[in-house]
């Protein structure tokens, strides 16, 4: 899941989709790979079908200007028919939904709810995770150049290059990584040279996950 000052961001950015000086920002070309590599990894998902999902996320950004890194940690829910919720435990309490539409932001009794209708790249980018989930490469590939390292069955890794220019100008690249169908970690980096890693683990899914349990994570709608 990515961060939400991260999509806020791709929103300011993407409207409109250019550098200040108004030229776009150029996009890094995919080296070449055999494209039928990808289907297996994307059959595999669809067959493992995922309807819930909760997992402890642990996320690390590294600034590059910035000694430190800055540390999450929360849980991260995935419903089929809602989206992603990502409630932020700890540094602060934050909760993050994103559906189709809407990027919902709660942080300290307040709301802000971003429309993510205005840019197919910013929705796209929005929905990477649960587009991985439902196994959805062509939703994906409407956004990202795709390419697999590893095996579909056992550890695997896949890069997503963006195509257009004004998601470039914010994202170099994502890299997810995963076992078997299990997503485990997601790495994003930027082209300002920031990088922020978002780890899963304790996943639970399907009837392991109440119903009760989603509603309570995604709150109001």
């Amino acid at each position: 899941m990515l961060t939400a000052s991260l999509l806020v961001a791709a929103v300011m950015h993407l409207a409109p989709a250019a550098h200040g000086d108004g030229s776009p920002s150029p996009c890094v070309k995919p080296s070449p790979h055999d494209a039928a590599a990808v289907e297996p990894l994307f059959e595999l998902l669809r067959l493992d079908r995922v309807d819930r999902l909760r997992a402890d996320f642990a996320e690390e950004k590294r600034i590059a200007l910035v000694a430190r890194p800055l540390h999450a940690a929360g849980q991260l829910y995935f419903d089929r028919k809602r989206g992603i919720a990502r409630v932020t435990r700890s540094p602060a309490t934050e909760r993050v939904v994103v559906s189709t539409s809407t990027l919902r932001i709660e942080k300290a009794g307040k709301v802000e709810e971003v429309p993510l209708d205005r840019s197919k790249s910013l929705r796209g980018f929005a929905l990477i995770f649960p587009a991985l989930l439902r196994g959805d490469r062509a939703a994906l590939e409407a956004i990202f150049d795709l390419d697999v390292a590893g095996a579909p069955k056992n550890a695997w890794s896949l890069t997503l290059l963006p195509k257009e220019a004004g998601l470039c100008g914010l994202i170099r690249k994502v890299v997810v990584f995963g076992q078997g169908p299990e997503v485990r970690k997601l790495r994003v980096e930027e082209t300002n040279g920031d990088t922020t890693e978002t780890s899963l683990s304790a996943i639970a899914r399907n009837a392991a996950v109440q119903p009760a349990e989603i509603a309570e994570a995604f709150g109001a709608n």
